[in-house]
């Protein structure tokens, strides 16, 4: 549920909310608290009296810490390091850096509660409150894995496809599609070849540990 319905807006100087501040932060804020507050809303309707609703979604916890971030190299700063270096080698034009803004918002505890606890939300008023919410962080299984069998390049061969698999799209429809396909797939490529060669030189640095608010709600 960290998958926004749409993008606020494109961010000027990172490429996920995680880096945004200000204004940009602001818009990101307002649509992931009106889509947690839909989401609320059509889970209040299915349930029945007595019904209760356990989620895992991925957050900030409160020490800060969220998916790729907990310890080591801090995974979105490092997409958008690395994005600003085609941007800076003119692989990639100003909007192109632009457009890659992925439409995610991590809630924090707090978000999360907010309209469960506020009687006159229209979430509370519709019968849903919080039992429970506590987070948690998930190792890496790829990182865990490495301790064990140490081949750096094994790990990072691992590690980048989960990485692509979520966020590949984005990246790639962040391209002008006035652009030769083949010249978009290799800018792709060579994005993510430049993640991989970092992982496998350092991989002790690297993880996407999972952090995760385990919520329990009930409908009275």
């Amino acid at each position: 549920m960290h998958w926004l319905s749409g993008k606020p807006c494109n961010l000027s100087n990172h490429v996920h909310m995680v880096g945004a501040d200000g204004e940009e932060y602001l818009r990101f804020s307002e649509h992931g608290k009106k889509d947690w507050e839909t989401i609320l809303l059509h889970r209040a309707h299915e349930l029945k009296q007595g019904g209760q609703l356990v989620l895992l979604n991925f957050c900030r916890d409160e020490n800060g810490k969220y998916l790729g971030n907990t310890t080591g190299v801090n995974m979105f700063t490092n997409f958008a390091d690395i994005w600003q270096d085609f941007l800076d080698q003119g692989r990639i034009r100003p909007e192109e850096y632009r457009n890659m803004t992925l439409p995610q918002y991590y809630n924090t505890v707090e978000e999360f509660s907010a309209p469960l606890k506020n009687s006159e939300s229209s979430v509370y008023l519709a019968g849903l409150r919080l039992e429970k919410i506590e987070t948690r962080i998930t190792p890496c299984p790829f990182a865990e894995a490495f301790k064990d069998h140490q081949d750096a390049q094994r790990f990072a061969e691992e590690y980048i496809p989960t990485i692509r698999s979520w966020n590949e799209s984005i990246f790639f429809g962040a391209l002008d599609i006035q652009r030769p396909l083949k010249e978009r797939k290799k800018i792709i490529h060579d994005y993510y070849q430049t993640y991989q060669k970092q992982v496998q030189e350092s991989p002790e640095l690297h993880r996407m540990d999972y952090v995760h608010a385990f919520i329990v709600i009930e409908k009275i």
